[in-house]
């Protein structure tokens, strides 16, 4: 069980203290009922309002009840919680990241949770399931009965000290951008350049990779022309769409190197955060277009694993 960082939770409290004597009422009497009602502040910053009940007979408590009603302060403490993934990646979600952390008696099923994160398990735990989706982390402690929701983007990741994430991790991580592949089928590096470096393993005509690289340009277009210049060749640019969290798509026209093989780059260019992210697919490809084909749709499934923070 990973590290909890625990703070208090004022709670809201309420306290019904009750007194009741039994009173035979016989003959004529005078009976009355008077309520009186007391506020005020206790230490902590709670607010007490205090409501009595008398009834007196000929001048005499005949009973009494008391309620006690305790109000939250306005500030409330929140808990933080740090976990490490299955991928090796510590994960803090402290104050500023969470947006949202309310008491639920089924957290792990709770309504909050996303579809696309259920059942999503991203670490270890018995009492807390950690969950993820695209854009937040979920934590659902079943111990406190509290569903936590935090903002990836404002939530602190580093890789653990355990594991060198350069040595086909499974999982790479910047500031910007995250990725998910299977080391079965792929080999994952960062390059003398610093650009993150997926080589496919399986069967294909050649060299096959996906390569990531964040440049220092502005924007998208600038991105195409310093490809363009790099390969000496005009790139075509399709689906271009500045609502999008991807700019645009590209590809460069087939190198032939040999007789019946030729490379096919094609490009997916993202203007993310005053960044520019390149993901770079080079696929080797032959006369097979079946295979071709099934190429097409392995890397497709690393480029959706591809979260933009």
């Amino acid at each position: 069980m990973k590290k909890i960082n625990k703070k208090t939770t004022k709670r809201v409290a309420a306290i019904i203290l009750t007194a009741f004597a039994a009173c035979s009422i016989m003959g004529c009497s005078v009976e009355k009922t008077v309520t009186t009602t007391e506020t005020h502040t206790d230490a902590d910053g709670n607010t007490i309002t205090t409501t009595s009940t008398q009834t007196t007979k000929n001048g005499k408590v005949k009973n009494g009840t008391a309620v006690i009603e305790i109000e939250p302060s306005e500030a409330k403490e929140l808990i933080t919680y740090e976990f490490e993934t299955f991928d090796k990646v510590k994960v803090a979600i402290e104050e500023n990241s969470i947006i949202k952390q309310e008491q639920c008696d089924d957290p792990e099923h709770s309504d909050l949770i996303s579809k696309a994160a259920e059942g999503n398990i991203i670490a270890p735990g018995r009492d807390y399931v950690y969950l993820e989706d695209n854009d937040y982390y979920y934590v659902a402690d079943i111990s406190r009965g509290l569903i936590t929701i935090a903002d990836k983007s404002k939530t602190k990741v580093e890789a653990s000290c355990d594991e060198s994430l350069d040595e086909n991790p499974g999982f790479f991580e910047t500031d910007s951008w995250s990725i998910t592949y299977d080391t079965n089928m792929w080999y994952g590096y960062v390059n003398d350049e610093g650009n993150t470096i997926i080589n496919y393993l399986g069967e294909c005509a050649g060299t096959s990779l996906i390569e990531i690289a964040e440049v220092d340009v502005a924007t998208a277009k600038e991105a195409i022309a310093m490809l363009e210049e790099k390969k000496g060749k005009e790139l075509t640019v399709i689906d271009a769409d500045e609502g999008a969290k991807y700019t645009c798509n590209a590809y460069a026209a087939d190198e032939v190197y040999e007789s019946g093989l030729y490379i096919a780059d094609f490009y997916t260019i993202y203007e993310h955060n005053g960044k520019v992210i390149i993901l770079d697919e080079m696929v080797t490809h032959d006369d097979d277009d079946s295979r071709a084909e099934a190429l097409a749709n392995t890397f497709l499934e690393v480029k959706n694993a591809l979260v933009l923070k």
